[in-house]
C-alpha cells in the first residue's frame, strides 16, 4: 500500500510545521500520526508585564501537563539567566533569544522594557524570527518588536491604544 503525507494535525490550517506529518494510506482506510516535539518560545526581558508571561506560560503548559500531549514544550527565552518583571517578579529563563528560531511558535511579551529594546540593533539582530514557518504572536507593546523587525508592513494590526502611534511609525 502506498502512503501519502498530509499536513500536521496541529498545524493543518497554517501548514507551517515541517516537523509533523500525518501519514495516511492511499485508500484512506487508516491514518497514522508521526509527531515530533512542538516547541513554543515565550520571549522575556527586564520590565516585562507579568501577566503577559505568566498567563501564556500557564495556558500553554496545560497542553502538556493537563492535556497529556507529551511532545510539547514551552520555554522562556531571554538575554540573561533570569529577567525581572515590571512588578519585581524574577523569572528564570531556559535559553537565550538566539534559540528563538528553533521554536514552532513564539510569543513576545510586552512591558516597559520593549521601548529600549526596539532601539537596540544588537538585540533585534539576535531576535531571529521566520514568519514563513513560525506562528508568531505578540501582546500589547510586544508588537513593537514585530514593527521594528519589519513584519507589520502593510498588515492590519489591533493594538492597545497607548501604543498605536508607536506602531504607526513602523508603517
Amino acid at each position: 500500500m502506498k502512503q501519502r503525507k498530509t499536513a500536521c494535525l496541529m498545524h493543518e490550517a497554517s501548514n507551517r510545521c515541517s516537523r509533523h506529518a500525518r501519514i495516511q494510506l492511499e485508500d484512506e482506510s487508516q491514518t497514522f500520526e508521526k509527531r515530533c516535539a512542538v516547541q513554543i518560545a515565550i520571549v522575556a526581558f527586564d520590565n516585562f508585564t507579568d501577566i503577559d508571561l505568566v498567563l501564556h506560560w500557564d495556558l500553554l503548559n496545560r497542553v502538556h501537563f493537563i492535556g497529556g500531549l507529551q511532545d510539547w514544550s514551552v520555554r522562556i527565552l531571554g538575554t540573561e539567566n533570569s529577567h525581572r518583571s515590571v512588578l519585581g517578579l524574577p523569572i528564570p529563563t531556559s535559553g537565550l533569544i538566539d534559540q528563538v528560531l528553533e521554536a514552532d511558535g513564539v510569543i513576545l511579551c510586552s512591558g516597559r522594557g520593549t521601548r529600549p529594546l526596539i532601539e537596540d540593533k544588537s538585540y533585534l539582530a539576535r531576535l531571529k524570527l521566520d514568519p514563513s514557518r513560525q506562528l508568531i504572536g505578540a501582546q500589547c507593546s510586544g508588537s513593537l518588536f514585530l514593527g521594528a523587525l519589519g513584519f507589520l508592513q502593510g498588515m492590519p494590526v489591533t493594538a492597545y491604544p497607548p501604543i498605536v502611534k508607536e506602531l504607526e511609525s513602523f508603517g
